[in-house]
């Protein structure tokens, strides 16, 4: 799943009820605060799950948890902090619908079938910050920041990043 922070994937693992147990995720690259922050939230997840916990109120604690950058993810929805993101594919995963996420999984069932990656490829003449799957708030009054003469801009009070 894209995120402001890079991809971030992650890897449900289920028991042999068909229940989640465990989460796991990796934040591509980007190492330090971000890989341990994401790690920090599957253990807990895990020992939740691990203990009994329904994965719905694992969802309802991650979910909608905002970050100071939020994004768009592959499918059009905002992704507002890394453990929103988290939960977003936990909710996915016990719906059934991972095959969406590109996940890979490596249940028995599905060991010799080949993996069928998907490429997102963005047009550098016309993108925007959303191509990219960024869509940050501005600091100053929380509208929106658009890409302008290599700045990040607020159309609504003027504030710049460059």
């Amino acid at each position: 799943m894209k995120t402001a922070y890079g991809s971030l994937f992650v890897t449900v693992n289920d028991d042999e009820s068909g229940a989640p147990f465990e989460v796991f995720a990796t934040i591509g690259k980007a190492g330090g605060f971000f890989s341990a922050k994401s790690e920090a939230i599957c253990r807990l997840a895990s020992l939740a799950l691990r203990s009994g916990i329904a994965v719905e109120d694992i969802i309802g604690q991650l979910k909608g948890i905002r970050g100071p950058m939020p994004s768009f993810g592959t499918n059009g929805t905002k992704i507002f902090s890394l453990p929103d993101a988290i939960a977003k594919v936990l909710e996915r995963h016990s719906k059934g619908e991972q095959a969406q996420l590109e996940l890979h999984t490596t249940s028995s069932a599905h060991a010799s079938e080949p993996a069928d990656p998907v490429m997102n490829i963005v047009s550098t003449a016309s993108a925007s910050m959303a191509d990219y799957g960024y869509a940050p708030d501005c600091p100053s009054c929380g509208g929106v920041l658009e890409m302008g003469e290599g700045c990040q801009l607020c159309r609504s009070c003027g504030y710049s990043k460059c």
